[in-house]
């Protein structure tokens, strides 16, 4: 007896999460109401390459650990579950977009330096009505990224947002693909395009690719207007800067740089620690406890206390009666 026919299958649900290891919340996480914006705007179409049934994706993530740090400097100033910070992404471009450990795509505004001369002339503001005024930082919203491309003539008066160019910092879109051809074929989706959200939403990605090892697909004036802009909202001079920053490392000990021996003090008369003197020194596990040993420890900065496996004052005896059961357990 023949299987009965299996059921034809149906558009993907756009409000299904990405099946492709993404590290932000799923499309279900934002509202009816805003889906049905986003489908309203870009057609139900990926806003990179597309295609058909995309995700609901968040331009800042719920779980961004630093959205509570970008807020308190007055770099946001918008709900992560709102339309602002929503943009459809297929499953493929969702999951490449939302790796944050090691991001292979990026959206970024086309006209880095608009923001660069906002924050200059807003500092100024801030500096002048400093105890007089209003210091709150100001930045850019959507509709003043807006304006100043219409303004410059890059866009007509009916574009829904700013301009934002996607940036392929790993190519994933034609795996097998003749590298050239590909080339040829991405450039296709490079065009820039308009989005409705804050720009600021976009710029916090936008200074991931700083500490990217990939950062080599963008040209160094692109970078060096992005570390600018970096400086500027994180590296503000401040009249009275916090006491609790961390200050310069110490100058180092130099107690705790050996000193080079010259010929003929390479024989010195000092016995080595006799073993009761080096098994007094040590715990059970073998951590030093010589209260005149010291180290610099760059995780505290500051030097302290010295706990050493195998300190200056073990024999090679000790390390192998030490370590020879692990040895013999997982041998090479």
């Amino acid at each position: 007896m023949p299987s009965p026919p299996r059921p034809p299958s149906g558009p993907r649900n756009p409000s299904r999460g990405s099946d492709t290891g993404s590290s932000q919340a799923s499309s279900s996480a934002f509202s009816r109401g805003v889906m049905m914006k986003l489908t309203e705007l870009y057609a139900d179409r990926c806003w990179v390459c597309s295609s058909a049934f995309p995700h609901a994706c968040h331009v800042i993530g719920q779980e961004d650990r630093q959205a509570s740090l970008w807020q308190d400097l007055g770099l946001m100033n918008f709900a992560l579950g709102s339309e602002a910070n929503a943009i459809p992404l297929c499953a493929q471009c969702h999951g490449h977009y939302d790796n944050a450990l090691d991001p292979h795509l990026l959206i970024m505004p086309t006209d880095l330096n608009f923001f660069v001369e906002y924050e200059l002339e807003d500092s100024e503001r801030r500096r002048v009505a400093a105890g007089t005024g209003d210091t709150k930082r100001r930045v850019p919203s959507a509709e003043m990224y807006r304006q100043h491309l219409i303004n410059k003539g890059d866009i007509g008066a009916d574009s829904i947002g700013g301009l934002y160019i996607p940036v392929f910092l790993k190519q994933y879109m034609f795996v097998g693909v003749d590298p050239s051809l590909a080339r040829t074929m991405l450039h296709t989706f490079t065009v820039p395009k308009s989005w409705h959200g804050p720009p600021v939403a976009m710029l916090r990605r936008a200074l991931l690719v700083l500490g990217s090892p990939r950062q080599n697909v963008l040209s160094r004036e692109t970078l060096d207007i992005l570390d600018r802009l970096r400086k500027l909202y994180f590296l503000e001079e401040e009249e009275n800067p916090p006491q609790d920053r961390l200050e310069q490392p110490p100058k180092k000990n130099n107690m705790l740089i050996p000193k080079k021996r010259s010929v003929d003090q390479s024989h010195t008369d000092t016995q080595p620690p006799s073993p009761k003197r080096r098994r007094d020194l040590q715990d059970s596990d073998g951590h030093t406890q010589d209260s005149q040993a010291m180290t610099y420890c760059p995780y505290v900065n500051a030097v302290v206390h010295a706990h050493w496996s195998l300190g200056p004052e073990t024999s090679a005896n000790d390390a192998i009666s030490r370590f020879a059961p692990l040895l013999r357990q997982y041998p090479t």
